[in-house]
């Protein structure tokens, strides 16, 4: 999780170690791969002319002769909408959705993605506390990396397993506990 009292900065360092702004020296690698390979980065405010259904399978549409991996790749994008509590969404334009029902149908198509980085921009802002709480046990039991900024210091500390937290005077990077020593 990274963390800033000041949002701007949150998302400028998520915006930086997702490789969308430039290195000035050096490079950004993670586990030994480069960012910019295999990763689903995805922004609060996306704007999609189309159905929850169709954000989500996205570029991942089988072609026209693929009947079995189409019914396959419709159970699983099924699947991810009915574990983020947004099944009810799946006809529904994107636009049309409220707040809540766009972060959930982004965090359903972040775990139907086959990148095993996620980046994520405050995922459960505007969420019920029920709510944010079985997304972020939903994105740690998915298996993928999860980056993402948020601005409630509680929902790092129960979730994350490192944090990052900036202000313009310093910043701190280690465990929720380490934090918690240094802070408390």
């Amino acid at each position: 999780f990274i963390i800033s009292p000041e949002k701007n900065l949150h998302n400028e360092l998520l915006y930086f170690l997702a490789g969308f702004t430039k290195v000035e020296s050096g490079e950004r690698i993670y586990n030994n791969n480069h960012f910019k390979r295999d990763i689903c980065f995805l922004k609060n405010d996306m704007i999609y002319p189309s159905t929850a259904y169709d954000v989500i399978i996205g570029a991942q549409r089988p072609g026209i002769f693929s009947f079995s991996k189409k019914k396959l790749l419709r159970e699983h994008v099924l699947e991810c909408l009915e574990k983020t509590g947004a099944a009810d969404c799946k006809d529904r334009k994107f636009s049309e959705l409220s707040t809540g029902q766009k972060r959930r149908v982004l965090i359903a198509k972040a775990l139907f993605s086959v990148a095993d980085t996620v980046f994520l921009e405050c995922p459960t802002e505007s969420l019920d506390a029920p709510s944010a709480k079985n997304i972020n046990i939903l994105l740690k039991q998915s298996k993928k990396t999860v980056i993402c900024s948020c601005l409630e210091l509680s929902e790092a500390l129960a979730f994350a397993d490192k944090i990052l937290y900036c202000d313009y005077d310093g910043y701190f990077f280690g465990t929720p506990e380490e934090f918690m020593t240094l802070y408390s």
